[in-house]
């Protein structure tokens, strides 16, 4: 080989290289957000949904994609726990419909007597010394097991929860709260349901199923807002790998024909031609693969 073509080959075939690796690592991309994506749609999820009727709560158990269902009671109270005082909003459902991981303690049984009370994290948080509002918040350790006063009533912590959540919540059973409720003059009304999805990927079916039941979803803490934008993104990122596949092929291709010429004084008419189409192929594919990742990017 002599040295002009070796220089030739290697003019034509680094674009080569480049949209090789160009698609590799697009296309490893699309696969890593796909598998991202994919485990969070396998995810449990749990939905919020306003009900009219309490008679459906049961079809909605049936559902399919439903692992669990409770009515949901809120209790509005505050809870004196030795020093700290803080003001919640009680969440009366069943244990099962508590998200999270157990620091301490344990979740609260069904029927007891006495109401106990599962926090999360971010309630200790919202609690405040009475002797010392500058101090710092109780530790898990020391509320769990600790007997308060919610309002006027007694009641016990069971437990402690790392949810992730940045917000306050408190949980008791949902027998509990009715009893509590009926207590303070108030009558229950079972107009929400929180629902347990096996994976949260069947949300938009579930979702569909409830309208068809009356049923209004009024929250959900899965993500759904941004898989469509991400499945765009895959598209689009599989798109410019497979443009820069065929970039890279194309490019390689003409190296390997410039290399089968014979060149002389001056160059060949179908050696110009290559040279023009792989200029043009390179452009092309730059240009349209920078145009891709800028869309993909912006979703």
């Amino acid at each position: 080989m002599t040295g002009r073509r070796l220089r030739t080959w290697k003019r034509i075939a680094f674009p080569a290289v480049l949209f090789f690796a160009a698609a590799v690592f697009l296309a490893g991309r699309a696969l890593a957000v796909r598998v991202s994506l994919q485990q969070e749609k396998n995810a449990p999820c749990l939905l919020t949904a306003s009900v009219d009727d309490p008679s459906v709560i049961a079809a909605i158990a049936g559902l399919p994609g439903v692992s669990a269902c409770s009515e949901v009671q809120t209790v509005d109270a505050t809870i004196r726990a030795g020093v700290w005082t803080g003001e919640f909003s009680v969440c009366g459902v069943n244990a099962d419909m508590i998200n999270g991981r157990l620091i301490t303690g344990s979740l609260f049984p069904e029927k007891t007597a006495m109401p106990y009370l599962v926090l999360n994290e971010a309630a200790l948080c919202a609690f405040s010394r009475t002797d010392a509002p500058s101090e710092a918040v109780p530790a898990a350790a020391d509320l769990a097991g600790m007997t308060v006063l919610l309002d006027d009533t007694y009641a016990k912590i069971s437990g402690i929860v790392s949810d992730g959540l940045t917000a306050p919540c408190v949980y008791m059973s949902l027998d509990a709260a009715r009893t509590f409720l009926v207590s303070h003059g108030t009558q229950p009304a079972a107009d929400t349901v929180r629902i347990r999805l096996y994976a949260a990927g069947s949300a938009g079916t579930v979702t569909q199923a409830l309208d068809s039941l009356g049923c209004l979803v009024t929250d959900t803490d899965a993500d759904t807002a941004s898989w469509g934008p991400e499945e765009t993104r895959i598209r689009l990122m599989l798109l410019a790998a497979g443009i820069a596949a065929a970039a890279a092929a194309a490019t390689l291709h003409a190296a390997i024909r410039l290399e089968g010429y014979r060149f002389g004084e001056k160059y060949s008419a179908k050696e110009n031609l290559l040279r023009i189409l792989i200029i043009a192929v390179c452009s092309l594919t730059a240009g349209g693969l920078a145009l891709l990742l800028r869309i993909a990017w912006e979703q």
